[in-house]
């Protein structure tokens, strides 16, 4: 009686999950999301919290029934759950990286990359050796290479959490993500099934999950909705950070678009709105996890650089420039992009935040007076 209520309290948890699931699947449906492949990565990771839990719950309720035909279908829906591990701490690094600009050189791909492959590996080959899981009488029993699984799990889960410590150390003014809301849910559930050998790892993923994307929805109050970029309401956040805290290190660069009127008159608005879209993409390319592009006004953008060293600001400037040239040597369009720039050193002993604005602002347009 005991040994079936627990069954059924594991089944009810995983559906519970999968209807979490669907919710922030039709609430995704319902709004308009985040952009490009942020976007993607969530809604990957929904989706395969979703299979996880249905897996789960199904292996739980066949779990024992005797057969050749239950043990293939145990054997396949086990070899699932494993492989869904992966699928949730692959797809949760690259949401990370990609929240905070990180680009994975080659080397650190290799980091990214082989753990995923040494699981499907260890998957394949335990159908044949049953190393990882078995089954005794269609009874799915742990084996001895179970705690790679575990292993493999943490590790993406540490990996992202060290790739936010190393953008934050490196001095973010302000970043959006419920990095530890993801974390503390997730570790409990792998700590029932280390420990307790409760099986609730799915709908203690479907709660995280839930969070992160609930306080990605929230952050769209400080998107740009046609680029994507950070708006004003962010920038007002920034001014309250800065102010609280003086001795940050930041710097700005002011940009304007140049000849922006003349691709709305010409081509029009359609394709000046497309402009401000490459124009935006460009900067943020530039500017990489090294500070936060802000749409300012129109054709004006702000970058706020997490820095006060001055070859610091001018290797961004000059990234930015040459993705610029880059993109015009393309003749993807019939018009040419490029910007006007000015920046400043933000010190707060001298300046208020307002003044640091109005100065890097004055800057640019002396930039583009000598153009």
């Amino acid at each position: 009686m005991i040994a079936s209520n627990f069954t059924e309290n594991y089944i009810a948890c995983d559906i519970a999950g999968c209807l979490l699931c669907v919710m922030m699947l039709l609430s995704l449906a319902q709004k308009r999301f985040m952009r490009g492949n942020q976007s993607k990565n969530a809604v990957q990771m929904v989706w395969a919290t979703f299979m996880f839990c249905l897996v789960e719950a199904v292996e739980t309720e066949c779990n024992g029934i005797e057969g050749m035909g239950m043990y293939v279908l145990l054997m396949i829906l086990c070899s699932m759950e494993y492989l869904l591990v992966l699928v949730l701490g692959f797809t949760w690094t690259k949401l990370i990286a990609e929240h905070l600009g990180i680009r994975f050189s080659k080397s650190t791909k290799i980091f990214f990359v082989i753990p995923a492959a040494i699981g499907i590996i260890l998957v394949i080959q335990n159908v044949f050796t049953h190393n990882i899981f078995s089954f005794n009488d269609n009874i799915y029993k742990v084996e001895k290479y179970d705690y790679a699984f575990s292993a493999l799990g943490t590790y993406y889960l540490i990996f992202a959490i060290a790739l936010y410590v190393y953008v934050k150390k490196q001095g973010g003014v302000l970043k959006y993500f419920p990095v530890w809301q993801y974390v503390i849910p997730y570790a409990c559930g792998m700590a029932f099934e280390i420990w307790l050998n409760y099986q609730f790892v799915g709908v203690c993923n479907a709660i995280c999950v839930s969070a992160v994307i609930s306080n990605l929805q929230d952050e769209r109050i400080y998107r740009d909705t046609l680029t994507g970029l950070f708006n004003r309401s962010y920038l007002e956040e920034i001014k309250v950070k800065l102010t609280s805290r003086p001795n940050k290190a930041v710097s700005g660069i002011m940009l304007d678009l140049n000849g922006f009127k003349g691709i709305n008159d010409t081509y029009g608005h359609a394709e000046g709105d497309d402009a401000l879209v490459i124009a935006a993409k460009i900067i943020k390319d530039g500017v990489e996890r090294y500070g936060d592009v802000i749409r300012y006004a129109g054709d004006e953008f702000i970058v706020l650089v997490n820095s006060c060293d001055e070859d610091a600001v001018k290797a961004c400037m000059k990234r930015i420039s040459d993705g610029f040239e880059s993109f015009n040597q393309s003749k993807k369009k019939p018009y040419e992009l490029s910007v006007s720039m000015g920046h400043a050193i933000f010190d707060s002993n001298k300046q208020s935040v307002n003044e640091f604005l109005n100065i890097i602002d004055k800057n640019m347009y002396d930039n583009k007076k000598r153009r």
